[in-house]
């Protein structure tokens, strides 16, 4: 699962299978990001979701 905490107190939680490259990649990868106004990078998997991709529950991939 790939949790995250909303700055109004939500908290969203989705499969990680929503997300390929995160669901295929190692813990240190996934360790390995960047929190961003309303996003989160991840620079080794060239990935980006965004809180509206979370709420809307988009899959990338």
């Amino acid at each position: 699962m790939l949790s995250f905490e909303l700055g109004d107190g939500r908290s969203i939680s989705v499969p990680l299978e929503f997300y390929p490259p995160l669901l295929a990649a190692n813990t240190a990868t996934r360790n390995q990001y960047e929190i961003h106004a309303g996003s989160v990078y991840w620079a080794g998997l060239r990935l980006t979701l965004t809180s509206a991709d979370l709420l809307m529950g988009r899959h990338k991939g």
